[in-house]
């Protein structure tokens, strides 16, 4: 994901240039729109509901994303499974994901997710 802190704007645009990874924005994106800023500095940006805004908000993001060419990566906070699985709903699509938030929750009271060999469901799916 993102090497750089989100402060470092032009490092990043330099790195980009000569990175043989991808680089992946992930604290430089919250509620802003993806814009060419993101395309001058990263290969794709990490969409996550709470720091975007909301649901509609990260469906905006990922459209914006997809139409500038980035790759997209939905990911989450440490987050009750409950908030996570909104996300599962926009999943279609993405490149990447990183949805694994909830499993470091000691007592998740919802339980809307389950894991199982590094993939993720619906509980109530078996």
């Amino acid at each position: 994901e993102q090497p750089l802190p989100a402060s470092h704007h032009e490092e990043a645009i330099e790195l980009k240039k000569h990175s043989p990874v991808i680089l992946i924005a992930d604290e430089s994106v919250t509620k802003e729109d993806i814009t060419d800023y993101y395309l001058d500095r990263f290969h794709g940006v990490n969409i996550k509901l709470m720091k975007s805004g909301g649901y509609l908000r990260g469906v905006k993001q990922l459209r914006q994303a997809k139409i500038l060419g980035l790759k997209t990566m939905l990911g989450c906070m440490v987050e009750t499974s409950l908030g996570i699985s909104s996300a599962l709903n926009i999943a279609s699509g993405v490149d990447y994901f990183d949805l694994d938030g909830f499993l470091l929750l000691k007592n998740d009271p919802y339980r809307a997710l389950t894991e199982e060999n590094g993939k993720i469901f619906f509980s109530f799916v078996q």
